[in-house]
């Protein structure tokens, strides 16, 4: 009987074990069939101005501030310079100013029935800290070039995507092109703090005129070496959703008193536990929608313990997660996020508090909302004298829903990173941060994010951080890339084609 169940047990194993390796061997990419555009753009551009552009444009320190406080001269300089260096865009397409700052450009394509194409940027920055300007190796608005790069605020984040959506279609109107699908774009002025009076204003407008994009594409995801551990190629990480934002306050109100009389419990030692229990509670880890196309769309290229690992999710899934908890980046992909940022308590040395409080920041997964953290908070903290509340001074965002990952629009996208990027693994991404795009899922359902700059390790740290830059090839790519999106989404119109042949199948 106990040999009888050995050999079940033995055959089960080798069983499980087979179907593993053939998962893994058998493992590939959704996307892998995706061909590269039939059409390539094939064009000669001025590149030195273009560059001479680029570098022009940051040198406007056009920094996010509330309307009372920004520097509307950088911001109205800005804007002439754009006149003056895209005489075909502002000539000949129609320009409407939103909030006086943001744009909203439209090129009217031939065939006004079909739903148009929309690209986002938006050129505010933000700021620089004094004490790093030192630290920089070119001043950080002087627009230098040094080495092969453009030095500046805003070079990655985000005026590189600006002027060269603009240099597309500067020199695609030169060549005579006319689109036969409308195109929009969107260039924001305040999306470092919001976006609600840029973006927000152009989902009104758009609402208002009952006008819903087919597809729109933003920034936030990127071209990343070396990014994901586990992957050697280049990868095009495309932002099919992004994480929401909260801020929360704990407050403990007390009697206070003098130091010399303590009582066995004050203030802050109540809000010291509450944060004890929070910090050793995180959120669990999920696979959200963006994560999942992530593991189906990389896994296939990565190493072999990964690629075993991300074909046999029912079996690993406990190893993934611990996988990517290794790094910062990789658990705030798996989970909603908690961190304390602020702690504010007593005034003097030898004074009891009567009020402390603590502000937490959650970065929430798609599905998550403020309700569903405050009541999770509530219940980890499990102390009445703590009062959990928003914080009134913080914006909220749920996260937002996930565009879809795999369907005809979606690899039409692929396609033309494909083209310009052709040695690009392609995958869906979870976007960590915040980006105008968020606002735009009311009028589409198809809303993406990617810049077409390639993201080294060492380059995380240059955004919002010390020594902003990109290299002129990287800038030229971005041109060219953005020039294939609108010929083949806008000029040919591959969607429809694509429309069509799917509803054949």
């Amino acid at each position: 009987m106990i040999k009888k169940a050995v050999k079940i047990l033995l055959a089960a194993i080798a069983g499980s074990a087979a179907l593993v390796l053939w998962k893994t061997f058998t493992f590939t990419s959704p996307l892998a069939d995706v061909k590269p555009s039939e059409e390539p753009i094939n064009w000669k551009i001025d590149e030195s101005n273009a560059v001479r552009k680029l570098s022009q444009a940051l040198t406007y320190p056009t920094i996010s501030h509330k309307r009372e406080m920004m520097d509307l001269e950088a911001y109205d300089g800005f804007l002439q310079f754009l006149f003056h260096s895209f005489p075909n865009v502002f000539s000949k397409l129609q320009i409407d100013t939103v909030n006086d700052y943001t744009l909203l450009i439209t090129w009217r394509g031939r065939d006004t029935t079909l739903a148009p194409a929309m690209l986002m940027g938006h050129y505010d920055v933000v700021p620089v800290e004094s004490a790093t300007l030192d630290q920089w190796e070119e001043a950080p608005f002087s627009g230098r070039i040094s080495d092969g790069y453009i030095y500046g605020r805003g070079a990655i984040d985000n005026k590189t995507p600006c002027i060269a959506i603009l240099e597309a279609v500067e020199n695609l109107l030169s060549y005579g092109i006319e689109p036969k699908r409308t195109l929009l774009i969107s260039i924001g002025h305040d999306e470092e703090i919001g976006g609600n009076d840029g973006a927000v204003k152009v989902v009104e407008k758009l609402s208002q005129k009952r006008i819903e994009p087919a597809i729109i594409l933003d920034e936030g995801g990127t071209m990343g070496l070396g990014l994901v551990p586990g992957l050697m190629a280049p990868t095009a990480l495309i932002g099919t959703a992004e994480k929401g934002y909260l801020s929360l306050e704990l407050l403990v109100k007390g009697s206070g008193g003098h130091s010399s009389m303590p009582g066995p419990d004050n203030t802050l030692s109540i809000l010291s536990r509450a944060m004890h229990r929070l910090n050793e509670n995180p959120f669990p880890f999920e696979l959200s929608k963006p994560v999942e196309g992530f593991l189906e769309c990389a896994g296939p290229y990565m190493d072999f313990p990964a690629r075993m690992a991300f074909a046999n999710k029912w079996l690993f899934k406990k190893l993934i997660f611990n996988s990517f908890s290794k790094t910062p980046q990789g658990a705030a992909m798996m989970r909603t996020t908690q961190v304390p940022t602020v702690v504010a308590a007593g005034v003097k040395d030898n004074v009891i508090p009567n009020v402390a409080k603590a502000v937490y920041n959650f970065r929430l997964l798609p599905g998550h909302t403020d309700s569903s953290v405050i009541k999770r908070v509530i219940k980890i903290i499990n102390d009445p004298r703590v009062t959990v509340r928003m914080h009134p001074d913080a914006p909220y965002t749920p996260g937002s829903p996930s565009s879809p990952h795999s369907d005809h629009i979606f690899r039409q996208l692929v396609s033309v990173i494909k083209t310009t990027f052709p040695e690009a693994v392609v995958s869906p991404y979870l976007v960590l941060g915040a980006t105008d795009s968020r606002h735009f899922y009311q009028v589409c359902t198809h809303v993406y994010r990617f810049n077409p700059i390639l993201l080294k390790p060492d380059d995380l740290s240059r955004i919002h951080g010390i020594n902003e830059r990109v290299s002129i090839s990287d800038f030229l790519r971005a041109i060219d890339f953005y020039a294939q999106w609108i010929q083949d989404l806008c000029v040919r119109d591959v969607l429809s084609a694509s429309i069509q042949k799917s509803s054949k199948m």
